[in-house]
């Protein structure tokens, strides 16, 4: 069987349906480049958050765990035996972490 003898009346309708394929296959294309950037976006600010709370971290750490005036000597070991610094330095480290696995992310969907 000959495509173009035994089937004249259906290259039109072919050609249609390749378009059609072309034009969804440059849809997801596209999609996938707008979650890139929004994958990349909010990595960055995942990473200003986290650096915002590092920042924050340092100037109130010391008042909140020993008070504004300490009654007794502390040192740098007394903040890290913290719990409550342990909870802070893991969470500020999932967050960092969440960042790079977006930017991860955004960088093999630009790659796809």
């Amino acid at each position: 069987m000959s495509f173009g003898t035994e089937l004249p009346d259906q290259v039109d309708l072919i050609s249609n349906i390749s378009d059609n394929h072309l034009r969804l296959l440059a849809d997801v294309k596209d999609l996938y480049k707008e979650r890139a950037a929004l994958e990349r976006d909010y990595a960055l600010k995942l990473q200003a958050l986290a650096r915002r709370g590092q920042e924050k971290k340092g100037k109130l750490m010391t008042a909140l765990l020993v008070g504004d005036t300490p009654t007794r000597a502390w040192g740098e070991d007394t903040i890290k035996k913290s719990t409550f610094d342990h909870a802070y330095d893991q969470f500020l480290t999932s967050t960092e972490q969440q960042a790079m696995d977006h930017v991860d992310l955004s960088e093999q969907l630009s790659v796809q």
